[in-house]
């Protein structure tokens, strides 16, 4: 088993030529442990900040909502199962991905809405609201990224 090392102390032994010798100790925990760990909880922090950017879909007419929750649902399944289920069996978001999951495609019709509703809310935007064009183009390009994942998501009738 490999084991992560801590450097405690450098001694200079000058008749090693000035070249460092170090005293070493071995934790009990390997190494390949602690990167899961960490690797953890990473995932559950990116997962947790897609589940509010598809929270946020829902209630914000130009954001996508499923996209965000197949990756949050993709982020808890690699790092924790019980934050999978909890988002499986949620009431409110759970439909959104257990419809992909048996399906493997969002609805023609709700592509559609999401694509009009994105153009709506990204021009009023523009045309109406925001008068700053390094604004404006940061609407434009958020829409168009919108509308490419939506659109490269597979639909059913």
């Amino acid at each position: 088993m490999v084991f992560v090392k801590l450097f405690l102390k450098h001694k200079k032994d000058d008749s090693q030529n000035h070249f460092p010798e170090y005293n070493v100790r071995k934790l009990s925990v390997p190494y390949f442990m602690l990167s899961r760990k960490i690797r953890n909880i990473v995932l559950i922090v990116i997962g947790t900040i897609f589940v509010v950017l598809g929270i946020i879909g829902i209630l914000i007419p130009g954001l996508p909502t499923t996209p965000f929750l197949l990756l949050a649902g993709y982020c808890y399944f690699n790092s924790s199962k019980n934050l999978h289920n909890w988002l499986l069996n949620h009431r409110l978001l759970g439909k959104f991905i257990q419809d992909f999951e048996k399906t493997g495609s969002i609805p023609l019709s709700s592509k559609i809405i999401a694509i009009a509703l994105m153009f709506v809310t990204c021009s009023s935007s523009i045309l109406f609201f925001i008068k700053d064009t390094d604004i404006q183009a940061i609407i434009v390009i958020a829409g168009i990224t919108g509308l490419a994942v939506i659109v490269a998501i597979p639909s059913r009738k």
